[in-house]
């Protein structure tokens, strides 16, 4: 059984994955439809903002994985886990730490 702290942890990396990919199909597939809701209008959207958009979105489908990996933990030792999480947290770190 999981201690709350751990079921907390879980849950967020849940909310933060499904945001995630709620970013990423818009971001892959339709980048003028993303690039609509940030440029205050459609002469700012060129092929150059729409390949970098679906450069961030390959870029958040790069984020995610390990996320997704970290919250499925059923059934794994500690060490296991603890290895996961540390995946995670050097993902994470080397993504926020370059923007």
């Amino acid at each position: 059984m999981s201690s709350p702290n751990t079921s907390i942890f879980r849950t967020l990396l849940l909310a933060e994955s499904a945001a995630n990919i709620g970013s990423i199909i818009p971001a892959l597939f339709a980048p003028e439809l993303a690039l609509s809701y940030l440029v205050r209008g459609p002469s700012q959207i060129t092929p150059a903002t729409k390949s970098l958009m679906q450069l961030f979105g390959g870029l958040v489908v790069l984020a995610t994985a390990p996320l997704l990996l970290s919250y499925l933990e059923e059934r794994q030792s500690v060490e296991q886990v603890i290895a996961k999480r540390r995946l995670t947290y050097a993902v994470m770190g080397i993504i926020y730490a370059g923007q």
